[in-house]
């Protein structure tokens, strides 16, 4: 997107604009403060001639709606069916909505995690019932929710929560009903639940993609690598020299607590060479779904909704719960996991995309299957 002054001078719109407010809600708002159509951008459309400067204009109605932008349903208001851009009204009535729409995010996410699991350990039985009744909750929910004015603009988050809940339970169903789950050796069963894990990230994408989001809604695009971070202390950081420094911190200490957690049994650190193909295939499977699932999607519901810091410390819980039976697993692997949860996060929604986010995450579960192939568990 490209804005012109009054002396033909080129004033690029900035990456937050690029890829936050849609082009035509940014014009609507200018027109709304200049009373009439009469602006640059307006007028780049209509072939009209140019009236007044935009420049005052435009860095007015850039500020206020950077103000905005933690309170407002860019997303979850937007005319999904008529793919229209969203409205005034719909920016002043999404930023009144906030203060519920908070904790009703929260509870309908610890909802759809495993808190059961951490409870009472894995369900007993075929059909693996909890994320079948937890997709049926959040479904219900998300109905009532389609009532509330204020509420309404989270039904997207519940549905994408209800379809991971509902294709967790396809695929645990998969995995109780299948004999050679019983059978087969711990690596080959944790490649095949990677597998079937695309079934919940496909269900989410399915719904996102109805409700009509675009890849670069959903971040699923390379966006801006060199973008500055928003982590503590290292906000003039690009994420070209932090994206490096925490892959290397995160595998590290990765490496070391399999390490503990293995034992002295086995010299798990020096593998078989032959099994860094199957592990390099294993992390491609596993980043790719685990990222559409736990963030990707979810981050594009919330943020709009709830603002920038719930929906990073959201998804970042979801990530670390669904990982206390993980590997490794218990209180410490729960830590790590919403830790790296909370990092990924942040490099999506500083970048605007997921390069970063994959690429550390696949590393790690490159190190996570080459223990697996090397202790057996």
């Amino acid at each position: 997107m490209h804005w012109t002054d009054e002396d033909g001078a080129g004033r690029e719109v900035d990456e937050f604009f690029e890829t936050s407010v849609p082009k035509i809600a940014l014009q609507d708002f200018c027109l709304s403060l200049r009373n009439g159509p009469d602006c640059n951008c307006h007028n780049a459309h209509s072939g009209a001639p140019k009236k007044k400067p935009f420049q005052f204009y435009y860095h007015t109605a850039k500020l206020k709606l950077k103000l905005l932008t933690e309170r407002i349903t860019m997303a979850g208001e937007m005319d999904r069916k008529g793919g229209s851009a969203p409205t005034m009204k719909v920016l002043q009535s999404a930023e009144t909505g906030q203060g519920i729409q908070i904790p009703v995010a929260w509870a309908v996410l610890l909802i759809a995690s495993n808190w059961y699991y951490i409870l009472w350990g894995e369900p007993e039985g075929a059909l693996h019932w909890p994320p079948l009744a937890q997709a049926l909750t959040l479904l219900i929910i998300a109905a009532a929710i389609s009532f509330s004015p204020r509420l309404k603009a989270l039904r997207g988050f519940v549905v994408s929560l209800a379809a991971f809940d509902g294709g967790n339970w396809a695929r645990f169903a998969i995995e109780s009903n299948v004999q050679w789950f019983r059978t087969a050796p711990f690596a080959d069963r944790i490649f095949a639940d990677a597998v079937l894990a695309g079934i919940p990230a496909g269900f989410m994408m399915l719904a996102a993609i109805i409700g009509g989001y675009r890849r670069r809604d959903l971040f699923l695009v390379a966006g801006q690598p060199g973008s500055r971070t928003t982590l503590p202390l290292l906000h003039r950081a690009k994420w070209t020299v932090v994206g490096p420094v925490v892959l290397i911190v995160t595998s590290a200490g990765l490496t070391e607590q399999l390490r503990l957690v293995a034992g002295q049994s086995r010299s798990w650190h020096i593998l078989e060479v032959q099994a860094l193909g199957v592990a390099l295939l294993f992390a491609t499977v596993n980043a790719s779904f685990e990222e559409i699932r736990f963030r990707c999607v979810l981050l594009a519901h919330a943020e709009p909704v709830v603002g920038r810091t719930h929906a990073i410390w959201l998804t970042a819980v979801l990530f670390g719960l669904a990982h206390w039976g993980g590997h490794p697993a218990g209180i410490s692997g729960m830590i790590m996991a919403g830790f790296l949860g909370w990092l990924l996060a942040t490099s999506i929604l500083d970048t605007r995309g997921w390069v970063w986010a994959w690429l550390i995450h696949a590393i790690e579960d490159v190190i996570i299957f080459w223990s697996i192939v090397a202790t057996g568990r």
